[in-house]
């Protein structure tokens, strides 16, 4: 088997819970990958009360105490490029949605962006890099986004996916807006 933490020894008052002296407190900072079954293994004799005559711990064997970690997280957005209801924004900027974790697109159609006479830029392409989501006109199609108009970026609920198959909540004409300019 493969240990995927191993802690050093401790004081026992860095384990044992200040509220409630008989819970043992095990922090992992390991990356746990989700739908993964886990074990915990304690040696014996390593865990003992306080009491006069001592009483160890008889340990953990591998499959005593076994635990599945689940990721039920939906991604969400942490910024927009450019800023929502910007205005003055070039014509050939990158619209780049970053997302807290890695990302996928579940639903390329699920992605449009809109004039705000709602119609929509049909000539879009949409990249993943990372939790990053880049919106752009098709370059192959010679296409650039019109100065002096407001644009608005809709995703549906099915487009964007981290890699758990948690889906994005999405997007609606409310939320995510900028006005280009000319330079």
């Amino acid at each position: 088997h493969r240990d995927l933490h191993s802690f050093p020894t401790r004081r026992s008052s860095d384990l044992i819970d200040n509220n409630d002296s008989t819970k043992l407190i095990i922090n992992s900072d390991s990356n746990y990958s989700s739908n993964t079954k886990y074990y915990v293994e304690i040696a014996n004799n390593i865990i003992y009360d306080t009491a006069e005559t001592l009483n160890y711990f008889p340990g953990l064997l591998k499959g005593d105490y076994v635990f599945t970690i689940v990721d039920y997280d939906n991604p969400h957005i942490l910024n927009k490029n450019p800023i929502h209801d910007s205005i003055n924004i070039d014509k050939d900027i990158n619209i780049i949605i970053t997302f807290n974790e890695n990302i996928q697109i579940a639903n390329a159609n699920g992605i449009k962006l809109f004039k705000s006479d709602n119609t929509e830029v049909t000539t879009i392409t949409s990249t993943i890099i990372n939790n990053n989501l880049i919106i752009n006109p098709d370059p192959t199609q010679n296409t650039s986004l019109d100065s002096n108009i407001l644009y608005y970026v809709t995703i549906s609920v099915d487009a964007i996916s981290d890699f758990k198959n948690n889906l994005f909540v999405g997007i609606n004409i409310t939320e995510y807006s900028f006005t280009i300019i000319d330079y």
